[in-house]
């Protein structure tokens, strides 16, 4: 499925919850909403974080496989053999994970360079799990 199709059945699937939310009668309270006249209850940030949730879950059951460029796949694939090298009681659950996937990804990004060399060294990547374990927002990973 290229990128457009899964952002557009992630975004149908939110659309479900809108609908549900919106027949209830229920509105988001959403600060990114009121900067804008857009009619949606799912907006932004909520928008973002609820596709992100549901494609977790897709991933997680096997309906649907990441999605990486090539360059993102190389860093990918280095990233899963560090963590079942250097954290293996508990590298099924940190390389199903999404978000600590992600923040890892977005660690590297930040402080290696890897975007603009296409590269980044193994102790790169185990700085950058360390990090976004010792943050707080990811406290509950069991390494």
């Amino acid at each position: 499925m290229d990128q457009e199709k899964r952002f557009d059945m992630l975004a149908e699937l939110v659309e479900v919850f809108e609908s549900f939310l919106n027949r209830r009668g229920i509105n988001i309270p959403n600060e990114d909403k009121k900067q804008s006249d857009h009619p949606c209850n799912i907006y932004g940030m909520d928008f973002g974080e609820l596709t992100g949730g549901v494609e977790d879950v897709l991933i997680r059951h096997g309906l649907l496989d990441y999605a990486f460029d090539d360059m993102e796949a190389s860093v990918w694939n280095q990233l899963c053999r560090i963590i079942r090298e250097q954290f293996p009681s508990c590298a099924v659950s940190l390389i199903g994970n999404r978000r600590f996937t992600d923040a890892v990804l977005s660690d590297l990004y930040l402080t290696s360079g890897w975007r603009r060399t296409g590269a980044c060294s193994d102790a790169d990547i185990v700085n950058s799990v360390q990090r976004v374990v010792s943050q707080s927002i990811c406290n509950t990973y069991p390494v």
